[in-house]
């Protein structure tokens, strides 16, 4: 039986980075959104991460680590610029294509 899984993939322009997979019942989707915005801020200077960290709309506020969530037409949440990591949900069965 397949299992639902989170295939994160993290990329340096066309140039992929790494890409590991992630059962659906050993994480939540707030939990990928963390990890991702974790690997982001290893490519970040401490004040960008303080920056990405204070409320949208205050002063100094940066989206450097705000999540883009895709629902269609597979799930998909995607962390970053340049460096940047996604996040895509695969259903049960399904054949990864390697991109």
């Amino acid at each position: 039986m397949h299992s639902k899984r989170w295939v994160i993939t993290g990329y340096d322009g066309a140039d992929k980075l790494m890409k590991f997979s992630i059962l659906v019942g050993m994480t939540s989707e707030d939990q990928i959104v963390a990890l991702l915005q974790r690997l982001v801020c290893r490519h970040l200077k401490p004040e960008e991460v303080v920056a990405a960290s204070y409320r949208k709309g205050s002063v100094g506020y940066s989206p450097l680590l705000k999540p883009l969530i895709s629902p269609r037409p597979r799930r998909t949440i995607q962390v970053g610029s340049n460096p940047y990591y996604v996040a895509a949900l695969w259903q049960g069965g399904e054949s990864e294509k390697d991109d």
